[in-house]
C-alpha cells in the first residue's frame, strides 16, 4: 500500500475523502491494535486520551489511520525494549475546526543526528535500522499525507534514547 500511495502522492493523484466519523472510537481501535503488537514484543504500552477531544468529526479517517499506523509501526518496530506511548489531545478552539494532536513516543533506537534531516525522504533508512527489511516509505508517506490533510508532522529524537513524533491534523467538529 505504501508504494502505491507514495506514487499517488508524488503524482498529485491522491485525494482527500472527507466524511463524518467517530474520532474517539477510531483512535481507541488503533490503540488496541498497537497494544496487541506491543504485548507480542514484550513492550510496555501507554495510551492517553485527552479531555475535550471531539467525539464526532468530519475528515479523512482512512488517511488519518494510515498516518498514525505508519508512525506507530515505526515506533513498535524500532523499539526493542521499553515502551511506546500514544497520546491524543486537542486545544479548545473558537471555530468548528479543531487541531488534534497525536503524539507517539518510544524508547527505541532514536535517529542518528546525521540522518535526521533526511528522515522524510522516500526509501531512506537509518543505517542502524537496516536489519528491519522495510522499504523506508512510512515516514515519508505519513508526512506527505499529513500535509495533504492540512496538518504537519514534527520529530524529536535522541540517538540511543528514543523518538517523539507529533502529528497535528485539523478536523471539523460536528
Amino acid at each position: 500500500n505504501n508504494i502505491l500511495d507514495f506514487s499517488k502522492l508524488e503524482s498529485g493523484q491522491m485525494t482527500v475523502n472527507s466524511y463524518p466519523f467517530y474520532l474517539v472510537n477510531a483512535v481507541k481501535s488503533m490503540a488496541l491494535r498497537a497494544e496487541k503488537r506491543a504485548e507480542e514484543k514484550g513492550l510496555q504500552w501507554f495510551f492517553e486520551l485527552g479531555e475535550g477531544l471531539p467525539a464526532y468529526v468530519e475528515g479523512d479517517q482512512e488517511k488519518m489511520e494510515q498516518i498514525l499506523w505508519n508512525i506507530m509501526d515505526n515506533a513498535l518496530t524500532y523499539t526493542k525494549e521499553g515502551s511506546v506511548t500514544f497520546r491524543v489531545t486537542t486545544q479548545s478552539e473558537e471555530s468548528d475546526i479543531h487541531n488534534v494532536y497525536f503524539i507517539i513516543e518510544d524508547t527505541g533506537d532514536g535517529i542518528q543526528d546525521n540522518t535526521s534531516n533526511r528522515m522524510f525522504l522516500a526509501f531512506h533508512h537509518d543505517s542502524v535500522r537496516d536489519d528491519t527489511k522495510t522499504l523506508g516509505l512510512g515516514l515519508s508517506t505519513a508526512e506527505r499525507l499529513s500535509r495533504l490533510l492540512g496538518g504537519n508532522i514534527s520529530v524529536k529524537s535522541e540517538y540511543g534514547k528514543g523518538t517523539l513524533v507529533r502529528i497535528v491534523l485539523p478536523f471539523k467538529v460536528l
